[in-house]
């Protein structure tokens, strides 16, 4: 979930609201830890297991809960490296079989699906303690809500995001004044219009902090965070956002670029089109003080000179600054398990989250993608950054999770087993969002699983550098010989 840290969950003494029901499900690790010196974890990893010097084998905490209206196995990311700074520790997050009963009998399952009546009774969330107040402007949810099909329904020609680390020239310069007044639009914009820069933040916040109460049901609410529904939602999100801006500047040709943070070391083209680029500096287009895609509710980190990304940041408090001769291994190994290891639906997409289940706020729930480095992204930026009810409110969320949805699109073709969920409970689940005209718009699941259906593609980018990363024998980065065609 963005930025979320469980260490700024609910006291003893802090409640959620009283309509809503917090969910709290099995740890799913079973940790191994060699090194010669005992690891050095962030807090919040310490609450997922019990810290150990030496080569110990240990086990997670077991907590006992009854969360789910279905029987599901889950799995955790197959394994992490975590590198304490002059030492290496393993950490293995190897599959643990859970089986979830329901305590949920009178709830029929069924894809989640937001409808007239979902935004009718749209209510304050509650974000562990955090009172939010992200409903849609209620001037705009009365009219009909319009079907989208992507695949039939997508404006303009076919487009390609391109990874912003290459841009250069005249097109860095047409690129860069055409965001910069997309932004200003934006932003000018009256908060109370739902394509307003304001009201984006507000509807990922709605999502995301129980607003939203599923229908028939008398307090159940919907998230899109630590479960199944990461990856197709914020597709979804990002398109529409993406197609209000098309719209401020009147050019169905213009794309919302992506940051290529995960490639970590330049690579070799051998002739293909492509870029080949490292792209884990922060994006000097979002770095200006005086542009609209700057925000100054960040941590130092990103403005700090030749500080790399760090995707191995379990915690947002006390991170350390780890420069690119200790961070590009760790940012590679990492990417490499996240991706190219687990390669079931629920290793990437996370746990099953369905019509009926109540809201799941545990961190474990989320996929190897959401939990790392999505979660990492948000945490390294930090500042107002890191927390799920404010993340879009900077300008860089909407190219990060450009680059996120591309690797979903990676993961896909890595093939080997890796398919996406086949059930109708994730299929047929529908969300609503603001289209350029303010128009209410439905979209499934289903119709979400190819960028092609929404008329663009991702420009090729060095994904060898951690898709063939290996540090088995040595912790010295690897060059693969070639690009592929991903």
């Amino acid at each position: 979930m963005d930025g979320f840290d469980p260490q700024v969950g609910p006291s003893e003494g802090q409640q959620l609201h009283q309509s809503q029901t917090r969910v709290s499900r099995p740890e799913v690790f079973l940790v191994s830890v060699t090194s010669s010196k005992s690891p050095i974890l962030a807090p919040d990893m310490q609450t997922m297991v019990r810290q150990s010097s030496g080569t110990k084998k240990q086990t997670g905490q077991q907590k006992t809960a009854q969360p789910r209206g279905h029987t599901s196995d889950w799995f955790a990311d197959t394994s992490l490296e975590l590198w304490p700074e002059g030492a290496i520790s393993f950490i293995s997050l190897r599959p643990m079989h859970h089986t979830w009963t329901s305590s949920w009998g009178s709830v029929q399952s069924a894809p989640i699906r937001l409808t007239q009546t979902t935004l009718d009774t749209c209510h304050a969330g509650n974000f562990f303690g955090e009172i939010t107040h992200c409903c849609p402007p209620a001037t705009y949810t009365k009219g009909p809500i319009v079907e989208f099909i992507p695949k039939r329904d997508h404006i303009g020609p076919h487009r390609v995001r391109k990874a912003l680390q290459c841009l250069a020239g005249d097109e860095l310069r047409i690129y860069s004044e055409q965001l910069w007044r997309a932004y200003d639009l934006m932003k000018a914009l009256p908060m109370d219009d739902p394509r307003s820069f304001y009201q984006q933040n507000a509807l990922h916040c709605a999502y995301g902090s129980g607003a939203f109460i599923q229908d028939g049901t008398a307090n159940l609410t919907i998230d899109v965070h630590f479960n199944w529904y990461f990856s197709p939602w914020h597709r979804q999100f990002i398109y529409f956002h993406e197609r209000i801006l098309q719209s401020l500047l009147n050019d169905t040709t213009f794309s919302l670029h992506f940051w290529n943070f995960d490639n970590n070391v330049d690579g070799e083209s051998h002739g293909k089109d492509g870029c080949y680029r490292k792209g884990y500096l922060f994006p000097e287009l979002y770095s200006d003080p005086s542009k609209s895609t700057f925000h100054a509710n960040r941590s130092e980190r990103p403005f700090m000179a030749n500080l790399p990304m760090d995707l191995t940041v379990l915690n947002r408090s006390d991170i350390p600054l780890r420069f690119a001769s200790v961070a590009v291994p760790r940012n590679r190994e990492l990417m490499h398990r996240a991706m190219a290891v687990g390669n079931t639906s629920l290793d990437f997409h996370g746990v099953e989250f369905k019509h009926g289940d109540p809201q799941n706020l545990d961190i474990n729930g989320g996929g190897s993608l959401e939990f790392l480095p999505h979660n990492s992204v948000h945490r390294w930026i930090g500042g107002s950054t890191a927390l799920t009810t404010h993340a879009p409110e900077d300008p860089i969320f909407y190219v990060f999770h450009s680059n996120l949805e591309r690797l979903w699109d990676v993961w896909q073709k890595l093939g080997n087993g890796r398919t996406d969920p086949s059930t109708p409970d994730w299929l047929d689940a529908e969300f609503l969002f603001f289209d350029e005209n303010a128009v209410v718009r439905s979209v499934k699941v289903r119709d979400s699983l190819s960028t092609e259906d929404f008329g663009y593609s991702y420009e090729k980018v060095f994904d060898e550098s951690w898709i063939f990363y290996d540090n088995s024998t040595s912790t010295t980065p690897t060059s693969p010989a070639s690009p592929t065609n991903t």
